[in-house]
């Protein structure tokens, strides 16, 4: 039997992230209940609304998005359960400061200006629904200032972005790389095999002994291809790693054929580069020992195996690379320690400009943590006793409740509060103009993901972390 919900009524907080101002009509479910509400909330601002009983939440655009496809929520007052649930979390995030907010996107339609997200109830028994435009993950670094340092972003990308075969075990992603660029993917996880064939050394893609069927200088072709074309303003960074293979003839296989006849195309300095610096290239990230006399770009020089917890090291520049990739989780229940060390790594480098963050969101554990459940979660419509949530639906939980709280720092007052409306523009669109707004969230980081293209709503609240409140999505052209 289902907990009776509470006589308190519903609180739902709206965040309201578009250029635009939105009306929220409050229908009562039940028809003798009271009357329909009709409220404005302006552009970048966020309010509580009190209701007293359950109700459907109608939100339509007004001024140019007048004519678009409204999206309708149902709201209900918080169960026991949910109850229960938020108060066990209030006591985590005293002690931790560690526990996010469950989410679940509902994207209004296929054809709608705006995308959504709903949370479950907060401690103070407050729903939170972030409201964000849909902005062009083909170009979105083409809106953002040349003068933004790489390490200032959220930038989304893929781990393994190559291994597409070898299921369960070594795949790790279904879409092809154009289709990733395409969706926002804008960080490249490349393993490379040295591999003789008819005489001709080649450079093939593996993960592990499993052969992907992709050769470097087809995959760069690809690559330069998106770059000529809609990726013109973009940029993409590829961590190169030898796969198998010693790294000192693997390398002069590279630079000979791959790197050397193309150098205009990449970017080799031993530096975080700004965006202006890098549009239109290839920033590489080494995970090889570099030749002497080559440049070898961005140069990894510690990484080791499946680290519990983050490791760091300095760059001649001064700049610092930190690094989260502890991957060998063992079961499907370590998942959630996985999440505590992407919290550790943002609480102590998501907000600085000096230090590029990578965060690995992939895990692999044979035979009780592959790839795709530790990615994707299992039986998520089942009992909670049989259900697990896997890193990218908690990923999507950790950026949607980090966009609120940078768009509000609510206190606890604030929370309980009735119909408040408070202005977000300011500081964060300074931060916007100069590029730093997802530092400003803590979010600043690279994010390498397992089977992205099945949750393109995390993407798109990573490509989301760059922008202000309110700050306009650019008209695309055709």
């Amino acid at each position: 039997m289902a907990p009776a919900p509470p006589a308190d009524g519903v609180r739902v907080r709206v965040h309201n992230r578009l250029a635009h101002a939105l009306q929220l009509t409050f229908t009562p479910t039940a028809p003798a209940s009271s009357a329909v509400r009709q409220h404005a909330l302006g552009s970048a601002q966020h309010a509580v609304f009190e209701l007293p009983d359950a109700c459907v939440l109608r939100v339509q655009g007004a001024g140019k998005l007048a004519s678009s496809a409204p999206l309708h929520l149902n709201l209900a007052p918080p169960t026991r359960t949910q109850q229960v649930r938020a108060a066990r979390r209030a006591l985590s995030v005293a002690s931790s400061g560690s526990e996010a907010l469950r989410w679940r996107s509902s994207t209004p339609s296929a054809a709608a200006p705006f995308l959504s997200a709903l949370s479950e109830p907060d401690s103070a028994d407050v729903q939170h629904l972030l409201l964000y435009p849909v902005r062009d993950s083909r170009s979105f670094l083409s809106s953002l200032p040349d003068s933004a340092l790489l390490s200032s972003l959220s930038l989304p990308g893929t781990h393994e972005s190559l291994a597409m075969h070898g299921w369960p075990v070594s795949q790790c992603q279904s879409a092809a790389l154009t289709a990733q660029l395409n969706a926002g993917v804008r960080f490249l996880d490349v393993r490379l095999a040295l591999k003789v064939e008819q005489g001709e050394e080649r450079l093939l893609a593996f993960h592990g002994p499993t052969e992907q069927f992709r050769e470097l200088g087809e995959v760069l072709t690809e690559l330069y291809a998106w770059l000529d074309g809609p990726g013109k303003r973009e940029t993409l960074v590829i961590s190169l790693k030898p796969e198998g293979s010693l790294s000192d003839p693997w390398a002069k296989v590279l630079y000979a054929r791959h790197v050397d006849p193309s150098r205009k195309r990449w970017w080799l300095e031993n530096r975080v580069p700004t965006l202006g610096e890098c549009r239109g290239k290839l920033i590489m990230f080494s995970r090889f020992v570099p030749l002497p006399g080559k440049p070898a770009g961005i140069n990894s020089t510690k990484w080791p195996d499946s680290f519990d917890g983050c490791f760091s090291y300095s760059l001649p520049s001064g700049q610092t690379i930190a690094t989260q990739d502890w991957y060998k989780i063992g079961v499907l229940a370590a998942i959630p320690h996985k999440i505590d060390l992407v919290q550790q790594l943002l609480a102590a480098y998501g907000s600085r400009d000096d230090v590029l963050s990578l965060c690995f969101l992939s895990a692999s554990s044979f035979p009780f943590a592959l790839p795709q459940p530790a990615a994707l979660g299992m039986f998520k419509s089942g009992p909670p006793c049989l259900r697990v949530i896997g890193l990218n639906d908690r990923m999507f939980d950790l950026v949607a409740s980090r966009l609120t709280s940078a768009g509000a720092s609510l206190t606890s007052a604030e929370a309980a509060s009735s119909e408040k409306s408070l202005d977000i523009k300011g500081d964060l669109q300074a931060l916007a103009v100069s590029g730093r707004m997802s530092a400003a969230s803590g979010l600043g980081s690279v994010y390498a993901l397992d089977f992205c293209e099945q949750t393109q709503d995390l993407l798109s609240l990573l490509i989301e972390a760059n922008f202000a409140p309110g700050q306009a999505v650019p008209i695309v052209k055709a």
